[in-house]
């Protein structure tokens, strides 16, 4: 990076489909400066929406730890910068010499400030410049900022060993050897450099250095629930030969298909040399993909679905004898988005979670665009997202017979989704809202949706059914929350019911927000 110093630059593209892969790589160390760039071709809102978008993923990837700080402010929260393109473009007035001006640069940093500022550590200026004039007054202004904050964040990092110079010098030569494959366990590192460069080097040592290396981009250190410490030798052969190969949207060999279903010699087609088995592994680790166990050869890649034509909805069949229910899965704040990706996530998971029960017969899935059919043991269930991607719904339908068996399948569906944002967006605080079961029976749209407050007001009036104002009836909580199944019901906690001490920690750490900063009129 010219006049500033050694920087390791990851380009995260606003193309929809490398999303999927964005939440390993985006803030996975905290050595980190996060740059959001957004144009100023585009109007005020947008800016402001967009800006909002990558700031709610960014906060979304770091997790709240015990004990919640005051006002729920994280501890090494993500250093960003924001900078404004185009501005020449645009014509914005700059006088000789000088900077561009930008009418709405305060308002649009004190919005994101307000929004952002207990979560992510947001630099002071805004950086509004021609991107193309390497020269100009506004780009040394922005490399003199990056240059103060690698110096803030050097002066906190221990110093690289001599040992660990070392390392990047072989390393080389290490991913010449290994070819088409760039993945090896940490196991193996630590023996590769004990036998190579420093016999009496101890494997915690070595652990450390492979961090350092990982901050500085030299290597990738991979963790997930499947994959546990797998080094990465050349993130690059990563993030272009595979993920850039298989996703790509222009390259002329990339998979054709779509449904987002296709065999293993589809992706040992793209990447010819390397070990498909192995690649495929650390894909289905990063959530990108899910092997179907069943058939074994053929594997699903939700974000590669074309296909929009399926059904989204039950409107067209006959079901009087049926019992609905489901809930709407939100984001708490800032009205934006899910985060980018994470609904294939969830087509992946729902894949993998349908392929562990197909084992057993009577289950199938059925995926398009934005949603996903299930049908388990007589039961159906869509999971869809809505609401231009601000909520995932889950509905289900069964016969009145079977109440308990759409209650498990609801659940089991839910906390599904509850722990992929737990592992994947584990800073993402979402609520859920019950959807209207009578306007579901109905096919009724827009459906009643009953949030936590309204069962909070009834509780709070001796009441056990809310008013669907959109349809002029009352719905009782049990036929809302578990298809009028008395059983579950009764073994249940309701809104009143639930122990502070029983919220998770994201609540808390809100609660906290609303609670800890003194009130401005001394109350």
């Amino acid at each position: 990076f010219i006049g500033v110093g050694d920087f390791s630059i990851w380009e995260f593209s606003g193309n929809p489909v490398y999303f999927c892969c964005y939440d390993y790589f985006a803030a996975n160390d905290p050595t980190t400066i996060h740059i959001v760039l957004f144009s100023l071709e585009e109007p005020y809102e947008i800016q402001l929406n967009q800006v909002t978008f990558w700031l709610s993923f960014l906060k979304s990837l770091v997790p709240v730890e015990e004990p919640v700080a005051f006002a729920g402010k994280l501890k090494t929260p993500l250093r960003v910068v924001l900078v404004a393109t185009h501005a020449d473009i645009v014509n914005l007035p700059r006088p000789v010499g000088g900077e561009f001006g930008y009418d709405k640069e305060m308002s649009l940093l004190k919005e994101i400030r307000n929004r952002f500022g207990n979560d992510l550590q947001i630099s002071d200026k805004l950086f509004v410049l021609d991107a193309g004039a390497s020269g100009s007054k506004d780009m040394k202004l922005l490399r003199n900022h990056l240059q103060e904050i690698r110096s803030q964040i050097i002066s906190m990092c221990p110093p690289m060993t001599h040992l660990c110079e070392k390392i990047i010098s072989t390393l080389p030569s290490w991913r010449k050897m290994n070819g088409p494959n760039q993945l090896m366990s940490l196991q193996q590192f630590v023996y590769d450099v004990q036998e190579q460069l420093n016999p009496l080097a101890s494997e915690d040592d070595l652990r450390h250095i492979a961090q350092q290396l990982h901050s500085i981009g030299e290597i990738n250190i991979m963790q997930s629930e499947t994959v546990q410490d797998v080094v990465l030798l050349d993130p690059r052969w990563l993030c272009s030969n595979v993920l850039g190969k298989i996703l790509s949207v222009e390259n002329p060999k990339a998979l054709h298909h779509y449904r987002g279903r296709y065999t293993i010699e589809d992706i040992q087609r793209l990447v010819t040399d390397s070990d498909v088995e192995e690649l495929i592994q650390i894909l289905d680790a990063m959530d990108i993909c899910a092997r179907d166990l069943s058939s074994g050869a053929m594997v699903d890649i939700p974000a590669l679905i074309k296909t929009d034509n399926l059904h989204r909805s039950w409107t067209d069949e006959e079901d009087e004898v049926l019992i609905y229910g489901g809930i709407r899965i939100v984001p708490v704040e800032h009205l934006t988005p899910f985060p980018c990706g994470i609904f294939h996530k969830v087509q992946v998971n729902l894949c993998r979670w349908i392929h562990q029960q197909s084992t057993e017969g009577h289950a199938d899935i059925r995926l398009w665009v934005n949603g996903s059919k299930i049908m388990n043991h007589g039961a159906e269930l869509l999971v869809l997202l809505v609401n231009h991607g601000q909520g995932i719904e889950v509905q289900v339908r069964g016969l009145e017979t079977e109440k308990i068996k759409c209650c498990l399948l609801l659940d089991s569906v839910c906390s599904n989704i509850d722990n992929l944002m737990a592992t994947t967006l584990p800073g993402l605080l979402t609520v859920k809202y019950y959807l209207s079961p009578q306007q579901l029976r109905e096919h009724h749209e827009p459906v009643m949706v009953y949030q936590p407050r309204d069962f909070f007001r009834a509780q709070s009036q001796k009441e056990t059914s809310l008013t669907n104002t959109m349809g002029g009836y009352k719905e009782s909580f049990s036929s809302i929350l578990c298809f009028g199944c008395l059983d579950v019901y009764s073994q249940g906690s309701l809104g009143m019911d639930i122990h502070v001490s029983d919220l998770n920690l994201l609540t808390r750490r809100k609660l906290s927000r609303l609670l800890d900063p003194p009130d401005p009129m001394g109350k």
